[in-house]
């Protein structure tokens, strides 16, 4: 594609996207309120600019389309969907050249070299758990206590404390790289009880979305990720 053929987005297809990439992932739900929000406000503002909404699309499908043919061709990037939890659509931003170096540079930013070699190990471990789960629906969780004993595994230089061990499993939940298990959290009977089930030591985690759609090739290439049980992904072409 040429700069001659490349249009620029619309207004509202940036505020979609900033509003996408400061979330990291949201489910059709919520994108499809957001754009709407969006596109009520632009309305507003169409007798004052009337030239950032000539091209504007109309639909979720579309608008993704439209700025995935301008983030794939100038800055390798590209908004893709999983579907997860029996028919949700989760959209998130991911790169499109992949690759094992990109996966890993996802975790350089809020995260030292001793919690990205602990990270790894987190992986590793959800990984080999589906690997070696026979249950149908495909949906492997893990204890949250497990995962805090993984920093044992840790070879050296690389340490991690039990503190330090807690406040990376909560910032991955916090950044939607892992998640409370769905099925754990459906059989609270309450707001108080499901909060101290998912704070507990017991709560069960499981990978979240944003982690298929960032880090398949990671997943699949480096760690064994069983190939077919990847949920499906969707992509989004003009």
């Amino acid at each position: 594609m040429t700069a001659a053929t490349t249009q620029a987005l619309s207004r509202v297809e940036q505020l979609l996207l900033q509003r996408l990439m400061a979330a990291h992932v949201l489910d059709d739900k919520d994108a499809k309120s957001i754009l709407r929000e969006i596109q009520q406000q632009q309305q507003l503002l169409t007798q004052e600019d009337n030239n950032n909404n000539n091209n504007a699309s109309s639909s979720l499908e579309e608008c993704f389309a439209n700025i995935n043919q301008q983030m794939t061709h100038g800055f390798g990037l590209e908004i893709a969907t999983v579907v997860m939890d029996g028919s949700t659509k989760y959209h998130a931003v991911m790169n499109t050249h992949g690759g094992d170096d990109v996966s890993k540079k996802a975790f350089e930013k809020h995260f030292d070299a001793h919690d990205r070699q602990f990270i790894l190990l987190i992986l590793q471990h959800l990984v080999d758990s589906t690997a070696n789960d026979n249950n149908d629906n495909k949906v492997v969780v893990v204890a949250r206590r497990d995962l805090y004993n993984l920093r044992g595994e840790l070879q050296e230089p690389y340490r991690m404390t039990l503190q330090g061990a807690e406040h990376v499993v909560e910032s991955l939940i916090q950044q939607q790289w892992l998640r409370i298990s769905s099925t754990a959290t459906a059989t609270t009977a309450n707001k108080n009880n499901k909060k101290r089930n998912e704070s507990s030591m017991q709560a069960t985690l499981e990978l979240a979305p944003r982690s298929y759609l960032e880090l398949s090739h990671l997943l699949v290439e480096d760690m064994g990720f069983p190939q077919d049980d990847l949920p499906q992904f969707l992509f989004h072409k003009l």
